[in-house]
């Protein structure tokens, strides 16, 4: 008998364990949505000091969390322009993704890695980078990076004037951007598409397209000048 109450208490202790794991994940999760988004506002004083506080935390423990912010460091360091930091914190990424088996997190890494060369106008460079990505991405069923990547292909090939290709690509996001109901891609696809009609002579069909994308552009950031002025 006190051996069955030994192992319940064992069993109890490893419930708890698991929830009070569970709930630090989830609000670690949410720190770092946090901190994401202060970069994606181009606050990145702010979020680098938040991102280097959160690196302490989850060094060791959580090296998908570890790996992420790694990757959102990087992405500072290329909208700051500096090159050295970005290919560092990249590189950091990548060994921590491959040592511990993470391939879900390469789509994301290579997105970030063809648009390191993309900041450097090196368009052709990024281009086989964004294609590996967009392969982990469909083989781990992340369709949210799947669009991004796709949406990343054809900026690429829209700057290097390859239209056919640039206009391929961004209607394979924009559908799933639709399927996704996700607005800012919706907004954003749209904007491209106007872009690669206009540059084709086709006004009236890019006036479309503008006037679409800034329907869903106001949904996500307001109607504001800034909207009108970023999407018409």
């Amino acid at each position: 008998m006190k051996a069955i109450y030994i192992i319940g208490f064992f069993c109890i202790l490893g419930i708890c364990s698991a929830q009070t794991s569970s709930l630090e994940r989830n609000a670690l999760w949410k720190e770092f949505l946090e901190i994401d988004s202060l970069v994606g506002q181009n606050e990145f004083d702010k979020g680098l000091l938040r991102a280097y506080n959160f690196e302490k935390k989850v060094r060791s423990k959580y090296p998908d969390l570890h790996s992420n912010i790694l990757i959102v460091k990087a992405h500072s360091y290329m909208k700051m322009g500096l090159k050295d930091s970005t290919n560092t914190y990249l590189d950091k990424a990548e060994v921590l993704i491959n040592d511990h088996g993470l391939d879900t997190l390469k789509a994301y890494l290579y997105r970030q890695r063809g648009q390191s060369y993309v900041y450097k106008y090196d368009y052709k460079s990024s281009i086989p980078i964004y294609f590996e990505g967009l392969n982990f991405a469909k083989k781990h069923g992340n369709v949210g990076e799947e669009m991004m990547l796709l949406y990343e292909i054809s900026i690429a090939y829209k700057d290097l004037q390859n239209k056919d290709s640039a206009r391929f690509y961004i209607d394979k996001s924009l559908s799933i951007a639709k399927k996704e109901k996700s607005n800012k891609y919706i907004a954003n696809c749209n904007t491209v598409i106007g872009s690669i009609e206009r540059n084709k002579g086709n006004y009236l069909k890019a006036m479309e397209h503008y006037f679409e994308a800034y329907g869903f552009a106001k949904m996500v950031y307001g109607d504001t000048d800034e909207t009108r002025i970023k999407y018409i």
